[in-house]
């Protein structure tokens, strides 16, 4: 009987939240449950100075007013040229939030548009020219890309540039105090969503610099550029989601449109970038952390629709999961026209791997 009621009590304190220190602070006037509310932030970037950003945060609709019950937070990364605006109002994000017994609350941030010109311009810095392991793409098939003003001139001696230079890492840094110092947050359930140039910033940035704060991560229809692709600097929950029939990040070299073979295992996209092969760099990732190398179906609710099917690879160090799906889709979220599927996809395993 003792030895039941010890495995009772450490199952109870494994199931119980860990409080942010926002937990039994007012709550702010905004946003009230149901809704979302934009914020700004200025802070020190490390390599440009002080800068604002900004940020749009919905708090789902059955948060607890006291502001005392922690709930898991979803920070989500837009792709390249979108915005925080439009990731929190045409993505099923905060449905789903809304829909959760529990719910959570959901970030979605703003990547930098310092584009002289003007225009719509949202990004993650994610790369260079001269990357780790030399050139990220072939330059006489990079034309027409703006000229970030963070990266200082754009001339022949950076040909591969295209996102802006800001510190997003430390930009991720400060928002995660405001909002864990604001609102009521689980520690043990935060994560990180992200498409295309958000999910590149997931691959390349959040996995070496935050891997022992999130539980897990959910990249969408991304791949890191040549040389950008470092490994967890923990272990790590992992869901990656990727279209078979991918044009702008190509799955693999056996996808259409895409120009062969490139340098360190890359696949060449036919706009000269070169991307890591999906495959090959989540098989280093679970290397990394030795994931049993067996893989087992993970089923959905959607398996079979355009050809969707998952892989789960477990046995990953300090118990760890990776989850690979892919279908007939392109760049894009799966689900064209039904996206709060691939979401609640995501955000079931989310909600099933705390740190």
């Amino acid at each position: 009987m003792e030895y039941i009621l010890l495995l009772l009590l450490s199952s109870f304190l494994h199931c119980q939240a860990e409080p942010s220190p926002g937990c039994s602070m007012p709550q702010p006037t905004q946003p009230h449950p149901g809704r979302h509310h934009k914020f700004y932030i200025t802070f020190e970037d490390p390599i440009l100075g002080e800068v604002e950003r900004e940020y749009e945060l919905h708090l789902p609709a059955h948060y607890n007013t006291t502001n005392t019950v922690p709930v898991p937070l979803v920070l989500d990364y837009h792709g390249w040229t979108g915005t925080a605006t439009d990731q929190m109002e045409n993505m099923p994000w905060r449905d789903v939030a809304d829909m959760d017994t529990e719910g959570f609350i959901y970030i979605a941030l703003q990547g930098m548009s310092d584009v002289a010109e003007g225009g719509f311009w949202g990004s993650w810095n994610v790369s260079r020219t001269d990357g780790p392991l030399g050139i990220i793409c072939d330059p006489e098939l990079h034309k027409g890309y703006p000229c970030y003003s963070s990266c200082g001139s754009c001339n022949v001696q950076n040909p591969c540039d295209w996102t802006s230079c800001h510190d997003d890492a430390a930009f991720t840094e400060m928002v995660l105090y405001e909002v864990t110092s604001t609102f009521c947050v689980d520690l043990d359930h935060i994560h990180m969503s992200g498409a295309s140039n958000g999910g590149m910033f997931i691959y390349t940035r959040a996995l070496a610099d935050f891997s022992s704060t999130l539980a897990s991560v959910g990249p969408v229809c991304s791949s890191p550029n040549r040389g950008f692709n470092p490994m967890p600097d923990s272990p790590i929950n992992i869901i990656d989601m990727h279209g078979l029939n991918d044009r702008t990040i190509p799955y693999s070299v056996d996808g259409p449109d895409n120009l062969g073979a490139g340098p360190d295992g890359t696949v060449i996209a036919n706009d000269g970038w070169y991307y890591h092969i999906k495959m090959d760099h989540l098989m280093a990732i679970m290397d990394s952390m030795n994931c049993n190398p067996e893989p087992q179906p993970y089923p959905t609710h959607m398996d079979g629709v355009h050809g969707w099917s998952c892989t789960q690879w477990g046995g990953c160090d300090e118990g760890k999961e990776v989850v690979h799906c892919h279908g007939e889709y392109t760049h894009d979220y799966p689900f064209n026209n039904r996206y709060i599927e691939g979401v609640m996809i995501i955000w079931d395993f989310m909600k099933s791997h705390p740190k």
